[in-house]
């Protein structure tokens, strides 16, 4: 089905949002690991962590696109990797929920493209 003009602006606005924001999370997690940054840097890292989330879940409401779903569902998964102090597993859920939000992008952004507004 074509995404009329309006999907597409919705979905690529709310989705180049949570992208942005999951970039950075991500850019942010080897950071907050260090020692130095202490429980008062993580804490404010998992709430931040849930604000990304709650903008998804907002995402998917407003667009109705699973992809935003998913990916606030990877980062609960992300926050309760780091709970159990696994890096490395919460890295890969970032990657995954960046990968979804990319995925959901597609289709919009092509659809703009098609009117000359990308």
């Amino acid at each position: 089905m074509a995404l009329t003009l309006k999907e597409a602006f919705t979905t690529f606005m709310f989705g180049e949002r949570v992208k942005g924001a999951l970039l950075m999370a991500t850019a942010l997690l080897e950071q907050v690991q260090q020692p130095e940054l202490g429980e008062g840097g993580r804490k404010f890292y998992r709430l931040f962590l849930e604000r990304v989330q709650q903008e998804a879940q907002f995402a998917y409401e407003v667009t109705g696109h699973p992809k935003f779903k998913e990916a606030g569902t990877r980062l609960r998964e992300v926050i309760w990797e780091l709970h159990l102090g696994r890096p490395g597993e919460a890295a890969c859920r970032l990657g995954e929920a960046v990968s979804l939000v990319t995925t959901a992008l597609s289709q919009p952004g092509a659809r703009l493209q098609e009117e000359g507004l990308l």
